[in-house]
């Protein structure tokens, strides 16, 4: 086989590599969402027999705050997978086992958010969870980054697109991290904890503009 047709099919084992990958997140993160609204707090008989639905929302005032924060940054996470996936043309077995150990974390994620729900918010539940979600994050900007490298990306990227996409991922991870010592007074300050997505948001934004700035 000449040297040429060796390489041609190399780009269509890349290429249909991609789009197995692709198809295997989207089914995962599907049953993610899905799991997750099954996490949600169910009205007992007392509840349904007294019509008190709202009662029943009081009582799990906290454990609904952390699974409305779990589903925005499933969906989250979702979005910026979709987003990079659009911008790919191909992948390889490294990029593929990156994908993967990601979507492990969200799983993992996800097995703690069931424990935190069944031990009425125990710190450790938290931390974990905060742990898995940031190395959910991180991975994916190294992915985004090594796919940067490898010019895995279709020809209309752009440097300075590829760092604004970048820069978009970021938020999350760090303020994973950053949630970390919140869980360690339970519950109720691990859900305000996240408020710091919002300075956090501001503040990767200055960043952002100071590096496009020294492209231009």
């Amino acid at each position: 086989m000449k040297k040429s047709e060796i390489l041609h099919e190399e780009e269509n084992r890349k290429i249909q590599q991609l789009f197995r990958v692709q198809m295997l997140i989207d089914v995962i993160y599907g049953l993610t969402i899905f799991q997750l609204f099954r996490m949600l707090p169910k009205p007992s008989q007392e509840h349904i027999e007294e019509k008190a639905l709202m009662k029943m929302f009081a009582e799990s005032g906290t454990t609904l705050g952390i699974m409305l924060v779990g589903i925005i940054l499933t969906l989250t996470y979702w979005s910026q997978s979709n987003r990079q996936f659009g911008y790919l043309k191909k992948s390889d077995n490294r990029h593929a086992v990156l994908a993967i150990v990601q979507m492990l974390c969200i799983l993992i994620y996800l097995y703690f958010m069931g424990l935190e729900n069944q031990t009425e918010g125990l710190e450790i539940t938290l931390i974990m969870q905060s742990i898995f979600l940031a190395l959910a994050g991180f991975i994916g900007v190294f992915s985004w980054n090594y796919a940067d490298r490898n010019k895995f990306f279709i020809e209309s990227m752009t440097k300075k697109k590829s760092i604004e996409i970048m820069y978009s991922f970021l938020s999350e991870p760090i303020a994973a991290t950053l949630t970390i010592p919140f869980a360690l007074f339970g519950s109720d300050w691990y859900m305000i904890g996240w408020l710091i997505v919002i300075p956090l948001g501001i503040i990767l934004k200055r960043r952002k503009k100071k590096k496009l700035a020294t492209l231009e």
